[in-house]
């Protein structure tokens, strides 16, 4: 269990997103709770519980239909360059 300081570093941070999100509705100023990690990992962003597409297929898991739709857009993209 940690405490003080140490509790206090490993709080989650609660932000907004300031970025687009290609192929969902508008996600700037989604509310986010940011948990770091230790060793140099990447933070886990979570999103919060919203009826938002992108934060429900966080929370509920993306389809293999969608899986492959973001593929594609991806896919295509990186052929342009």
């Amino acid at each position: 269990m940690l405490r003080g300081v140490e509790a206090i570093a490993h709080r989650p941070i609660l932000r907004l997103a300031q970025r687009r999100v290609p192929l969902y509705a508008s996600t700037e100023n989604l509310t986010t709770r940011v948990h770091r990690r230790d060793d140099g990992i990447r933070p886990y962003i979570e999103l919060e519980p919203t009826d938002h597409p992108l934060a429900i297929e966080q929370r509920e898991g993306i389809p293999a239909a969608r899986v492959a739709e973001i593929l594609a857009h991806f896919m295509h993209h990186e052929g342009q360059q």
